[in-house]
């Protein structure tokens, strides 16, 4: 466990040094790291003056990995409404046949009262009617 305190705390280091050095010792990458007397590891972009210091080499962090839209192939915005109204329609229609539905508030489930299940009947309504002037389909697709 301190070990890897001690390696997260490398990096955290490493990544502030690195951005708070001279311009000259962040084109360089030179980051030096230490320990003190007290035990404390110290990263720095200069060695200390007792000249007991080991330079860390830094690498360049890995490429981002690709986006979701990126590897499934881009999703198209009118696709993205279908989906969307899609679950609007799947919403009211579970609102209008279910007789009891509960809902989780705080860490624990309750039944939904009538006048919250109307007004959510309300919402999932208006959210169709938005899809119908989007002129986006809901239904068999």
């Amino acid at each position: 466990m301190r070990i890897l305190a001690a390696m997260v705390l490398a990096l955290f280091a490493a990544g502030a040094v690195a951005q708070n050095a001279k311009k000259e010792d962040a084109a360089a990458g030179k980051v030096y790291k230490w320990t003190d007397e007290n035990g404390t590891v110290h990263f720095s972009p200069k060695p200390p003056e007792s000249n007991q210091a080991e330079e860390v080499k830094l690498r360049a962090a890995p490429p981002a990995p690709p986006l979701a839209a990126e590897t499934k192939g881009e999703q198209t915005r009118a696709e993205q409404n279908a989906q969307r109204c899609k679950q609007h329609e799947a919403n009211l229609k579970l609102l209008q046949e279910q007789p009891t539905l509960s809902i989780e508030e705080y860490g624990e489930k309750r039944i939904m009262t009538s006048e919250e299940r109307d007004q959510q009947i309300r919402i999932a309504r208006a959210a169709l009617e938005q899809c119908k002037a989007e002129n986006v389909p809901v239904s068999g697709s």
